[in-house]
């Protein structure tokens, strides 16, 4: 793993800022021991956990028990974490390359004591365990095998002391649940056009803002070049950012701005506004490069109130927050109580379309034929310009199709050999390659509406998995996918997919099966963690089997049931005698 990402840097710097702070206190024995001094803290923070050193004479099970227990220290801090180990491994081990977060471990298993020169290995078990990479990115589960804690033991001095150790901070869930949280770093899609959240697990407190910035400044993974990209000049550094009582953040950087300009400063000020105002304290920013204030189009900026940059949502600025489907082979709009025509002509008169998608930028309408073997695209609302067109033919079996807002439309053709990816992009449709995902079995698809991931739920033998692919654009222009990867839902997803969409930028929802004529509606983060915060699924009962979500917080998702037409909406509200005519099989938000 590279060490110029974020998440070594973050790391490493609440380790240092712990021992400068001097907040260990070291008792001379005891085990574990939590300090909750209501007086001393925030009444929602974490109590301080004072973490106890290698005791003379310990055996080498107590010694790795005790490394473990010594990194849950509170504030986070692995000096005493070190003293468990030979000088050698204390020197070599580095936390903050990964973190690992387990639910239990097993006893210990080793010899427990040995002669005064030996050496002897001791093995813990860790069981439910997840590892994060040096971002703070979720990678998944950890197999048995990777689970599996061995610690070479030597004797210094005469005490057992580990030989070696894994680079990683290793901690309980629960202890890493209370300490850290999942925020989003927001980068600009390859346009400098959208942003692009990533999901990220970051400390709390209040040092957040400042790693918060740091990674901002550090741009975006190497794995993710051709995806994102950010508009800090290479090398910012970021001195510790302040905020006052009235909500104003001053972050101060440093550096070479090289060929910066004022549009890129823009976009580096939205980036900054974004991250930050996922702090609920931050109201505004003052932005420094190298002491003076930061420069835009208009001049230099200072007090930015953090909703601006509102132009760059990746939800997009234009999408109708309302679905759409057809009735009686039109086009329709609206809330499901009022659903009304749209102008254009798929408005107007009927295609025979089985399914629709409209784009974000609330311009274009695209159409599946009723035999899932053409697509047409034809203007929303205009009554006047722009006629339909058909823009791909000779499908087998094309599903609803998904736009983004760079304008490309994304299709998925399941044909009897496997699934087809393409694009029609600049009036061009050519196919896609995406490992894992063309050739399968794809269920249901969708393309996030900052174009940056494509997510599939692939149908397997007992189960369906959800795949997903980052879309990557060259400095061509051309288009490729990175292999798909299959997000490690675990005991989040053990059934069937109905049907797919989004619940906000970085989370999907997921239609699902419980038991007949009972389904879920759940949220899943993109990164497939189990720690996510989102909410609990909801229950519905019903044979729904088309779902309809969107990407912007707040608006609600709807499920849909042919066999007894009705729709139930996120608040458990049914829609029966409105719905007449309307093909419930097409609701769907834009995109």
């Amino acid at each position: 793993m590279s060490s110029s990402t974020p998440w070594p840097r973050v790391l490493a710097a609440l380790l240092a800022s712990a021992v400068l702070a001097g907040c260990m206190s070291m008792p001379s024995g005891g085990p574990v021991t939590e300090v909750d001094d209501p007086g001393a803290q925030d009444a929602d923070a974490p109590a301080d956990i004072v973490v106890r050193p290698p005791q003379p004479g310990e055996s080498a099970r107590d010694i790795a028990v005790g490394f473990l227990d010594a990194m849950e220290a509170s504030p986070l801090s692995t000096t005493v974490a070190q003293e468990f180990l030979s000088q050698e491994a204390s020197a070599a081990w580095d936390p903050a390359l990964a973190t690992i977060v387990y639910g239990t471990r097993s006893a210990p298993r080793g010899s427990t004591t040995g002669s005064t020169t030996g050496s002897t290995t001791v093995t813990i078990e860790l069981e439910e365990a997840g590892r994060l990479d040096e971002r703070g990115a979720w990678l998944g589960p950890l197999t048995a095998a990777q689970g599996q804690l061995d610690f070479p033991m030597v004797r210094e001095d005469g005490e057992w002391r580990i030989a070696e150790a894994p680079n990683a901070l290793i901690v309980r869930d629960a202890w890493f649940a209370q300490r850290f949280s999942q925020v989003s770093i927001f980068f600009f899609d390859p346009t400098g056009q959208v942003l692009v959240p990533e999901p990220v697990y970051l400390p709390d407190g209040d040092q957040l803002p400042t790693y918060l910035v740091r990674d901002l400044a550090a741009g975006p993974s190497a794995d993710l070049e051709r995806v994102e990209q950010g508009f800090f000049p290479p090398g910012t550094t970021v001195r510790p950012v302040t905020v006052d009582e009235r909500g104003l953040a001053e972050v101060a950087l440093e550096g070479d701005p090289g060929q910066q300009n004022a549009r890129d400063n823009e976009l580096m000020l939205a980036q900054l506004t974004w991250t930050l105002r996922q702090v609920p304290e931050i109201l505004s920013l003052a932005v420094t490069f190298n002491d003076e204030p930061l420069r835009l189009e208009d001049g230099p900026v200072d007090n930015v109130p953090v909703d601006r940059g509102a132009e760059f949502d990746p939800t997009g600025t234009a999408a109708p927050p309302f679905p759409f489907a057809l009735r009686e082979g039109r086009l329709v709009a609206g809330s499901l109580d009022a659903l009304r025509q749209v102008a254009g002509p798929f408005g107007r008169t009927a295609q025979g379309l089985r399914s629709v998608a409209v784009d974000p930028r609330g311009e274009r309408v695209a159409g599946v034929g009723s035999n899932g073997d053409r697509v047409l695209v034809g203007p929303l609302e205009s009554e006047e310009s722009g006629t339909v067109r058909e823009v791909a033919s000779g499908g087998t079996d094309l599903l609803p199709p998904s736009w983004d807002l760079a304008g490309r439309l994304w299709l998925v053709d399941r044909r009897d050999d496997g699934a087809v990816v393409s694009v029609l992009a600049r009036g061009r449709l050519r196919s896609v390659e995406i490992p894992g995902i063309s050739g399968g079995r794809v269920r249901a698809f969708q393309v996030s509406r900052d174009g940056t991931r494509f997510i599939a739920a692939m149908a397997g033998e007992t189960r369906d998995d959800l795949k997903q692919s980052r879309i990557q654009v060259d400095e061509g222009g051309r288009l490729s996918a990175t292999p798909a990867r299959t997000l490690p839902f675990g005991d989040q997803l053990r059934t069937r997919v109905r049907d797919l969409s989004w619940s906000s930028p970085t989370a999907l929802l997921v239609l699902a099966p419980i038991t007949p004529g009972v389904q879920e509606v759940r949220a899943l983060p993109v990164d497939g963690s189990p720690s996510s915060g989102l909410p609990g699924g909801s229950v519905v009962s019903g044979n729904q089997r088309w779902l309809a979500g969107s990407p912007v917080v707040g608006e609600p998702w709807y499920a849909a049931s042919v066999r007894r037409p009705s729709v139930v909406d996120s608040s458990g509200l049914e829609y029966i005698d409105s719905l007449k005519g309307v093909d419930l099989t097409t609701l769907a938000y834009a995109g």
